[in-house]
């Protein structure tokens, strides 16, 4: 049987992962981060910190109807957003 390793926060629920960072094969970094209070996914492309303006807006509406805004995302990114993006706004 796996152990469960979700992170538990100091209120004892589990934690959400909100950001991802990735490199680019040309030695950059790109990432994506939610933003939980105006339900938006934030799209960085060859970032040096999250604390600028992102390249891309994305709602959850638009994220479900179309996808990733860069679909060239680890696998891993895009299953952790696509698990985030559900409990933040579940399908009715």
């Amino acid at each position: 049987m796996a152990e469960n390793t979700t992170p538990i926060g100091e209120d004892g629920k589990p934690t959400l992962e909100t950001a991802w960072m990735w490199p680019t094969e040309d030695g950059g970094v790109n990432g994506v981060k939610i933003d939980t209070e105006r339900g938006l996914i934030q799209w960085f492309d060859e970032i040096g910190c999250a604390c600028g303006d992102s390249d891309i807006l994305q709602s959850y509406e638009h994220y479900a109807e179309n996808g990733p805004a860069f679909p060239n995302a680890p696998e891993d990114v895009l299953a952790g957003l696509a698990a985030a993006v559900t409990v933040l706004n579940p399908p009715e």
